[in-house]
């Protein structure tokens, strides 16, 4: 049976998706290239109504904050049917990234490091780590905008 790898792109028009582009790029070169592409806007229902297509791996690219981030992390804890929860490691991964930059850790760090209960963190070398949740409906990735392309 053939893998079902969907890349989804959230918030970004079509025209100006770098970073879909550079996941598409970097999937394809992995020998893992993306069956079909969809653009939502950071609409929680839109997003779940492109998550409930069968997929073995989802890999979505959002930008890390603001409603991007936080209908992500809101439709995918529906799907894993799981709850919200600080995530220590993140909020480690956020603070690393704010003393890098000599920045103060921003105050909605915790609401960041907020992430579907049993969802796995991996390092993307920038800024807020990309994360992992497995569902009844097979892997979903979240790859931060500004990790997709290093050089952003």
């Amino acid at each position: 049976m053939r893998a079902v790898v969907q890349l989804v792109t959230v918030g970004a028009p079509p025209a100006s998706d770098r970073e879909g582009e550079a996941v598409a790029a970097a999937l394809a070169a992995a020998g893992v290239p993306a069956t079909t592409r969809a653009f939502v806007d950071d609409d929680e229902p839109a997003l779940e109504r492109v998550l409930a297509q069968e997929a073995t791996l989802t890999v979505i690219v959002a930008g890390a904050g603001g409603s991007e981030g936080e209908a992500v992390r809101r439709a995918l804890a529906r799907l894993a049917g799981a709850r919200l929860v600080l995530n220590e490691r993140m909020h480690a991964a956020l603070e690393e990234a704010s003393r890098l930059r000599d920045r103060p850790l921003p105050r909605r760090a915790e609401r960041l490091a907020l992430l579907p209960q049993g969802a796995v963190l991996w390092p993307t070398g920038q800024g807020e780590p990309g994360w992992l949740v497995e569902t009844t409906r097979g892997a979903v990735a979240v790859i931060p905008r500004a990790a997709a392309i290093p050089d952003l």
